[in-house]
Order: structure tokens, then C-alpha cells, then sequence
């Protein structure tokens, strides 16, 4: 069943004057690259509107930066599986970007639209909005390249956007970007994308971007519009991915929560400095600092936490690593017992790799079962 039939309400001043306001999006969509990949169209760089005020009332504390630098290249030195490591550089060659640059970039608003063959005959076209990873602080739209080459192959407009990353936007930047590219489909601002054309619409993504695409679906803003959602070793649970416990597990303990990683920085004993560095530099404060901010990021406190509990939660696909050494499959494994228990569709894939597997793609990421599931969603 279609979802998008109703119209989110415009944020901005050109609310009422028809096609005008698609003319700054369709001009600057001139000189795009096009090509084209196994049947499949890639029009590549297409800019996107904001729906939202940017927030910067924060300052990038250059002590901090240089504390999570020193911390990071300490960390390298750590025997670790290559996505902890990977998680780490992110964090360190961002950081050390900012500290050796005079000026500072933004990342634009910009996606990759895969149009399936044929496009566009009669009918309507289920999309997906394929967000990247990155663990929020890195990661590009060209990472979603073969998953959504995949998805596009079986009949799906996909749209892979960049959005905004930490430190230099806070949460909830990230969540606001992939907001926007939903409402821009919607409104008809998206060159190439006829809303009316458009049927079912799933989110998808790997890591922070598989949790971008579970706060698609589950928080209250955007889940009207969307039919489901399929999480690649995303997290669930912001509170616990920082090694905070829960369920009335003492916070400063090693716990069935922690994954890998948390348990390293614990081991070596440099967690309880490094983990408040990593909270500011996605949040702007530490978890003790406002807590409630971590748990709205959270799918599974929105899920538990939404009062009355809610039967009206769009079904979602969560595919997990068992030897995951970034997110415990627990992330995974209590969001869909939280949604079940509630009267929700939630599914639960654990496969038997990391974070990623040295695999096929379609194989590494069980995407023949998010195309199932999309299918009978």
C-alpha cells in the first residue's frame, strides 16, 4: 500500500508559486554527468533543497579535535578488526582536516539518481532513499554505488544522497539532509522524479546510514510517507552504542551491551576519555550532558518511548553481523523485539560476518532479503 499520498507542508517562502520554485533545483541540475551502467541510468551530483534553518550555535573546540586526534593514531596501534579501525580513521583524518585547514568546506546537498530501464514507461516506480556510512563523520554517496546499482537492477528509482557530517554539523543535520530529499521527491522539486510516477517508498542504508533509514521510518515527522525500511548493521540504540548501559545495567561496567570496540577502549583503559570526545564531536555534548538528545537520535527509545505504543510503525528488515566489532547485534535484536511486542512487522536477519563481509555484494548485505521484504511490505 502506498503511503506517499499526502503532501508535507513546505518550509519555506515559495510555498505557492508553482513551477518558479523548481527552477533554481532544475538549473543547477544542468551539466550533471549521465551514464550508464548495465541498463541502468546514473544521473550523478543532483542538488537537493533544504527544508530546514541550519543551527551553528556551537563552537568546534580545537582542544577536543586535537585530544580525539592523538587518541585515534594511539588506538591505531591496536590489534582490531578493519571496521573498528576504519571507524577510528574517520574520526582522526576528519579531525585533523579541520585543524590543518584555514578553511572549511562544506559538503553541498547533492545525490545520485539510478533510474531502473526503461524508465519511465507507464505506471508507477517504487524508490528508495539509499543513505551511505560513515559513522556519521565520513562516507560519500559513491559508497552506496553497487547496492544501489543492485536495487535499481529489480526495478527501484533510487536516490543515494550526501548529506552533511559531523563535527561540522551537529545531530540532527544528517537526519534534516535525508528529510529534505524525501520532501523535495514529494513536492515535485526533483528533476527526473515525477511524484506522481512515484509509488511505494522504502529507505535503506548501511551503518550510520542504516540508521538513517530506521529514523525515516520510525520517527514521527516522516514515517507516514514511507512503506518500509531495511537496516544494514545500523544502530538502533545511541545510549549503548556509546557504552552507556541500560535496562539496569550499571553504566560503568563492562556490559552484554558494549561491542568490540567499547570493550577495547575499556581494556586499555582510555574509554572514559575518548567516548565523551566522540559524543560532542556528532552531538555537540556528551552523553551525561543531555541524554535525551541521544535517546530522540535512538530508533529503539522512539519505538519504546512513543506513548501510547504504536501499532502504525512502516515494517522494517534488520540485518545484523553476529561478529559485528562496531554494533552489537543486540542494537538490532532489541529494536525488533520493541516493535514486534507493540503489534509492529519487524524482521530480524543475523548474518554470520563483521560489520562487512569479504563477499559478493548482494551476498555481504542479504540484499535479495531487503527486496523480498520491500516486496510483500
Amino acid at each position: 500500500m502506498a503511503k506517499n499520498n499526502k503532501k508535507p507542508t513546505r518550509r519555506t517562502f515559495l510555498k505557492n508559486i508553482g513551477k518558479l520554485a523548481l527552477l533554481p533545483t532544475l538549473l543547477s541540475s544542468v551539466g550533471c554527468p549521465m551514464e550508464n551502467v548495465d541498463g541502468i541510468t546514473i544521473r550523478r551530483n543532483m542538488p537537493y533543497p533544504s527544508y530546514y534553518e541550519e543551527n551553528k550555535d556551537y563552537d568546534l573546540e580545537r582542544e577536543d579535535l586535537q585530544k580525539l586526534v592523538t587518541l585515534g593514531n594511539k588506538l591505531n596501534n591496536e590489534p582490531m578488526e578493519d571496521s573498528s579501525l576504519n571507524f577510528l580513521n574517520h574520526l582522526t583524518t576528519n579531525a585533523s582536516k579541520i585543524l590543518d585547514s584555514e578553511k572549511i568546506l562544506e559538503i553541498p546537498r547533492i545525490f545520485d539518481l539510478y533510474l531502473p530501464q526503461n524508465y519511465p514507461i507507464q505506471g508507477r516506480y517504487p524508490l528508495v532513499i539509499d543513505s551511505h556510512g560513515g559513522a556519521w563523520v565520513g562516507g560519500s554517496k559513491e559508497n552506496t554505488e553497487p547496492r544501489s546499482l543492485y536495487l535499481a537492477q529489480q526495478g527501484f528509482i533510487v536516490a543515494s544522497p550526501n548529506y552533511r557530517l559531523a563535527p561540522l554539523n551537529k545531530w540532527p543535520a544528517m537526519l534534516e539532509d535525508v528529510n529534505s530529499l524525501l520532501y523535495g521527491i514529494l513536492e515535485g522539486e526533483i528533476p527526473y522524479i515525477n511524484p506522481n510516477r512515484i509509488g511505494n517508498i522504502f529507505t535503506t542504508g548501511h551503518s550510520a546510514g542504516g540508521h538513517l533509514a530506521l529514523c525515516l521510518a520510525i520517527q514521527e515527522e516522516t514515517r507516514d510517507y514511507i512503506t518500509a525500511s531495511g537496516s544494514l548493521s545500523g544502530p538502533t540504540n545511541l545510549r549503548t552504542l556509546a557504552g552507556h548501559g541500560n535496562d539496569g545495567i550499571s553504566d560503568d561496567s563492562i556490559n552484554e551491551e558494549d561491542s568490540p570496540l567499547i570493550l577495547t577502549l575499556k581494556r586499555i583503559g582510555v574509554y572514559d576519555e575518548f567516548m565523551p570526545l566522540f559524543e560532542k564531536h556528532l552531538t555537540g555534548f556528551t552523553y551525561q550532558e543531555n541524554s535525551e538528545l541521544f535517546d530522540r537520535a535512538s530508533p529503539y527509545f522512539q519505538v519504546t518511548d512513543y506513548n501510547p505504543p504504536s501499532t502504525s510503525f512502516p515494517p522494517s528488515i534488520v540485518i545484523q553481523g553476529e561478529l559485528d566489532p562496531l554494533i552489537n547485534p543486540l542494537q538490532g535484536i532489541k529494536l525488533v523485539e520493541a516493535l514486534t511486542q507493540r503489534g509492529n512487522t519487524a524482521q530480524l536477519i543475523m548474518r554470520g560476518g563483521w560489520h562487512k563481509q569479504r563477499k559478493t555484494y548482494a551476498e555481504q548485505y542479504r540484499l535479495e532479503d531487503i527486496v523480498d521484504f520491500f516486496g510483500t511490505a
